[in-house]
């Protein structure tokens, strides 16, 4: 009896210790790969290491220049802006005449409040870049006359600065 109790405990723990053979990966722990000393001097002097290890100081992250979101400015899209804000800046006259203050100063501060700073980043990008700067400030002074004018409500300065103004952008668009 004591017999026949021993084989039948050794035969259930041979049955629940052993592994089913599907769930074996042989040779699984064989795949371990090493890491490439020389490779890894090359990018820490060549690339810039984001994160690294505690413990070994190895890099685990580097800077990828190609996956940035931002890539520098547009030249395209700063055109592509410029010109809907002049769009924008034709309808200043209707709305002057019809007395639209409100909405005269919605278009100067909607469509026209990034104005300035894309024609500083297309001025950047031009080959004339000091002239353009200097179309900018002409511009800009443009600006505020109309915004000054708008807040007294002086409908004949407002336009004539939106003259002026019209007359700056041509000149800032060809400087380009």
């Amino acid at each position: 009896m004591l017999k026949q109790s021993v084989a039948t405990l050794f035969g259930t723990a041979s049955l629940l210790g052993a592994s089913p053979a599907a769930f074996a990966g042989q040779g699984d722990y064989a795949k371990i790969e090493m890491p490439n000393v020389m490779q890894g001097m090359a990018d820490r002097v060549n690339k810039q290491c984001l994160m690294e290890s505690l413990g070994n100081r190895e890099c685990l992250v580097y800077a990828d220049d190609g996956a940035k979101l931002y890539q520098g400015a547009n030249g395209q899209v700063l055109l592509g802006r410029v010109n809907a804000a002049i769009q924008a800046f034709e309808n200043v006259p209707g709305l002057v005449e019809s007395k639209k203050w409100s909405q005269v100063s919605g278009v100067m501060t909607g469509p026209m409040g990034e104005l300035v700073r894309n024609m500083l980043l297309l001025s950047d990008l031009s080959e004339n870049g000091t002239q353009a700067k200097k179309m900018v400030q002409v511009v800009k002074t443009d600006l505020y006359g109309i915004s000054a004018a708008v807040e007294r409500k002086d409908g004949a300065t407002a336009l004539k600065f939106h003259q002026a103004a019209t007359k700056d952008l041509v000149t800032f668009v060809k400087t380009l």
